[in-house]
């Protein structure tokens, strides 16, 4: 739709878009998969959009051959059997896992999703203190080297200082399994099972105070740590 404003602006025509060409024009992106959620805004009102696809991806896949109906193509899988936000999900955990393995921290181990929390904490029977963070968690990256220097204090116990991050798809399968909704969090652990509660806390005073209990052989007490953000 063409409207020409003054005769000044005569040579100028502006074009007025329909009232629901936003909310169609997304939809379609959505639906051809060239936009996707953001995975840690999925579920939000204001959340973030990406970009899935680029003008090589266009091209390869409208260039491999398919079958007679045109549904099926042979080569790689179509773009409808991609779940893009595990496939970006997948993609980041390859990532991280790159650079921890580049940079491991010799006093905090680094446990990776289920399969490493039983492979490091749970089969072994570990006592152990678990510090769960994420990438984008500022208080987390304030807390990890005090984290690290307990660890350091603590090194002539028996105790595992262990490290686990809480994104992507393994992260998550991990703070499901260990009920932590927020980070940062600390799990501690006794023969390898879950001792006392979930700790959730910007004091490593207050982790300290829990550590101590666990160190004495005592059963949990809430009232141990209860009192110390006062």
């Amino acid at each position: 739709i063409c409207s020409s404003r003054s005769s000044i602006e005569n040579l100028i025509s502006y074009i007025v878009p329909p009232k629901d060409y936003a909310s169609k024009t997304v939809k379609k992106l959505f639906e051809c998969g060239v936009t996707y959620t953001f995975p840690e805004a999925q579920g939000k009102t204001n959340g973030m959009m990406i970009r899935g696809w680029s003008f090589q991806d266009f091209w390869e896949l409208a260039s491999w051959p398919r079958d007679a109906n045109g549904s099926v193509r042979y080569g790689f899988p179509v773009s409808e059997e991609i779940d893009s936000v595990n496939l970006y999900e997948n993609l980041r955990d390859r990532q991280n896992e790159n650079k921890k393995e580049s940079g491991e921290n010799p006093i905090v181990a680094q446990v990776r999703g289920v399969e490493g929390l039983h492979n490091t904490i749970i089969s072994p029977k570990k006592d152990c203190i678990l510090f769960l963070s994420a990438p984008y968690c500022r208080t987390c990256k304030s807390l990890s080297p005090q984290y690290t220097r307990m660890a350091r204090y603590f090194s002539e116990s028996k105790f595992l200082f262990a490290k686990a991050d809480t994104s992507g798809v393994l992260g998550k399968e991990l703070g499901k399994v260990l009920q932590v909704t927020s980070v940062p969090a600390f799990v501690m652990f006794r023969k390898g099972c879950i001792y006392g509660s979930v700790i959730q806390t910007t004091k490593l005073s207050k982790l300290e105070k829990a550590v101590r209990h666990l160190e004495s052989g005592n059963e949990w007490d809430i009232s141990v740590i209860r009192d110390d953000e006062g």
